[in-house]
């Protein structure tokens, strides 16, 4: 189920209306799920969640908070990989 949730709220990034959720919730989803994890980062999360980021500069602080969640959340695991 998850796995299907993620091309749905990648979609939803580009939405200004859920713009602003949307981060929070991909945190939430990648927190401790690694094969998640690994199709978001196959995915192109990353990129779309920098972009977001670097393009935001007008946006709730919500909204960056979410970014940079989403984004840790994502490497948490990577990290642990590389030792």
């Amino acid at each position: 189920l998850q796995q299907r949730v993620l091309p749905v709220l990648l979609r939803l990034l580009s939405c200004a209306d859920t713009r602003a959720q949307v981060p929070a919730v991909l945190a939430t989803l990648l927190a401790d799920n690694e094969p998640l994890q690994r199709a978001a980062a196959a995915g192109g999360t990353v990129a779309l969640l920098a972009t977001l980021l670097a393009g935001e500069g007008e946006s709730s602080s919500a909204v960056r908070e979410g970014c940079l969640s989403a984004l840790a959340s994502l490497c948490l695991r990577q990290d642990e990989g590389g030792k």
